[in-house]
């Protein structure tokens, strides 16, 4: 059965929800700059797709 594809909205919520389990250290932090990059990314091209 084919899997459909996730909405923007539900890309962003899966990271947000991944940046809350990470951990206060510094490899931590660095990810979490890393999901909030890509977050930004995707609002960005949900803005341009005028979803």
């Amino acid at each position: 059965m084919p899997r459909r594809a996730k909405s923007i909205d539900e890309l962003v919520a899966d990271l947000e929800a991944e940046k809350q389990r990470l951990p206060n250290t510094s490899r931590g932090r660095l990810r979490k700059l890393v999901l909030d990059n890509e977050i930004q990314e995707l609002r960005n091209m949900s803005d341009r797709r005028g979803e």
